[in-house]
């Protein structure tokens, strides 16, 4: 397969790979994986720049696996990022080409949900392998703590989005057998007897709608409870 021009000097880059890539799969071969880092973001309530790398592997060697191994008396396998417990990330030692005969390493930390992908601190490198295991760690415990608060906020906004929907619907389940009670007033004996149903009814009806609003209030004081 003949390159255009342009990629036909210099070192291999990101965008002869991707090149490969598009050529290929148009003959029935597999795409081939490259990495790519993607623009810096900031954490809320940081100043902190990170990168989220796709494909890391394919780019970046790794020299921790996991950092939170490394440190025996404090060791574990992961942060959860949910209350649930059910997904963890850890941090990652990334080692860098040497500078001046000197190894480099920087931290990151794995991402929950998507494989061979990874979160990186660029700004942190050092050639100090122990010192990027620490940070790794730290920045997977921190990255854990605002994906657990993140997620705890957007499941409270739901839950008060559904106890509204419930309240609504039992006000509209009360009117409909209201209406209901109407129709059939010549088939019930005594008025005093849907009198009577409609007030059960309505009790049943406010004890539910109190009972939702209490949750809503404690969820706008203290937010999701588990």
């Amino acid at each position: 397969m003949q390159l255009p021009e342009r990629f036909q000097q210099g070192p291999k880059s990101e965008t002869l790979t991707r090149y490969i890539s598009e050529r290929y799969s148009k003959y029935g071969f597999p795409k081939v994986k490259h990495i790519e880092y993607n623009r810096e973001w900031t954490p809320e309530h940081s100043r902190d720049r990170y990168r989220w790398v796709e494909n890391a592997s394919d780019g970046l060697r790794v020299a921790v696996e996991n950092a939170g191994d490394t440190n025996s008396r404090d060791s574990h396998t992961g942060w959860y990022v949910n209350n649930f417990q059910s997904e963890t990330v850890h941090g990652i030692v990334y080692q860098l080409p040497s500078r001046n005969g000197q190894l480099q390493y920087v931290p990151a930390v794995s991402d929950a949900y998507n494989n061979d992908c990874a979160i990186v601190d660029f700004y942190s490198v050092t050639d100090d392998k122990d010192d990027a295991a620490r940070w790794a760690d730290s920045m997977a415990e921190h990255y854990a703590e605002r994906e657990r608060e993140y997620q705890a906020k957007e499941e409270a906004k739901q839950r008060l989005e559904d106890i509204e929907t419930e309240i609504k619907d039992e006000y509209q389940d009360f009117r409909r057998i209201c209406r209901e009670l109407r129709a059939s007033c010549d088939k019930v004996q005594g008025v005093a007897v849907v009198r009577e149903l409609v007030k059960a009814r309505w009790h049943e009806t406010k004890a539910s709608i109190r009972k939702l609003r209490k949750e809503a209030q404690r969820i706008e004081e203290y937010g999701i409870e588990y």
